[in-house]
């Protein structure tokens, strides 16, 4: 496969990549973006976002000074520090708000920071879900439970002391339980998880219950045999009181996600060593 082919199929990945893929160099300059990223911008087409800086964006789509400041403080702990972020982002998007978990990594040339890469999923109907699971919760004990059983995501809820006090019918089959009233009373050392797995969902856990704030993170799960790759966002359950009394997760499978995000990676690569071997031939 030549340079060419190299370049045509990344170019088709990111232009066809269902979430928002954009990239920016050292200097927080905008090199490029998919179609997603242009259309929410206003852009007819990607190249036009190329030189581009968000303090340009702020002021043509009406930021406000601290979205900006922290947009730009992010990055610039990207480039300075080599580390991978990722935080919720709300954006209006014609007259509606959406919103996204964005990542943010660097990217790298012979061991050099040269840029930013970006991918924003938008997360808006897991948000919903959340928000349409407490209210339920609070309002009605039936209706939440016949929302939560058929939903297409894992849902589980634990109390303070980190004991699962229930789960949905998709959940218990993961798990392997007969029914989702089987999950109560048990806690993360019943499923023959490893250690270091079961301390990570922990000091998540204790996270929440001692900040009050929502957590997103990646989790690995065997299903049936084959790794299945979940973004897992749990929430603390909070009494009228203000007192946090447990966890709500919900786990929704990316598995796909993260495959389309291999084969960009992959295919990035290649061109990357097709246009090294061009120019050493040149």
């Amino acid at each position: 496969m030549d340079l060419f082919d190299n370049t045509v199929n990344i170019n088709l990945l990111i232009e066809d990549f269902p979430d928002l893929v954009f990239w920016k160099n050292k200097d927080l300059i905008y090199q490029g973006c998919n179609k997603n990223v242009a259309r929410l911008l206003g852009y007819n087409n990607s190249s036009e976002i190329i030189g581009k800086t968000d303090d340009y964006l702020a002021k043509k789509l009406h930021w406000s000074t601290e979205r900006l400041s922290h947009l730009k403080a992010m990055d610039k702990i990207i480039i300075q520090e080599g580390t991978e972020l990722s935080e919720e982002d709300i954006i209006p998007i014609n007259d509606t708000i959406r919103i996204y978990l964005t990542t943010k990594k660097p990217i790298l040339k012979n061991g050099d920071i040269i840029g930013v890469l970006g991918i924003s999923i938008d997360i808006t109907h897991i948000k919903n879900m959340e928000n349409e699971l407490k209210e339920a919760k609070e309002k009605n004990e039936l209706y939440l439970h016949g929302l939560v059983e058929n939903l297409p995501q894992l849902v589980y809820w634990k109390d303070k002391n980190l004991i699962y006090q229930g789960c949905n019918r998709l959940c218990a089959a993961l798990l392997n339980l007969e029914t989702p009233e089987h999950i109560i009373g048990k806690s993360d050392n019943d499923f023959g998880w490893s250690s270091e797995r079961i301390e990570a969902l922990h000091q998540i856990d204790r996270l929440i219950l001692r900040d009050g704030k929502p957590q997103h993170v990646e989790d690995t799960i065997p299903v049936n045999g084959i790794n299945r790759v979940f973004l897992t966002s749990k929430n603390p359950i909070i009494a009228k009181n203000g007192e946090i009394f447990g966890i709500l997760g919900i786990s929704t499978d990316i598995t796909e996600q993260k495959r389309m995000e291999e084969e960009l990676r992959k295919a990035k690569e290649k061109a990357e060593a097709a246009n090294l071997a061009k120019t050493e031939f040149i």
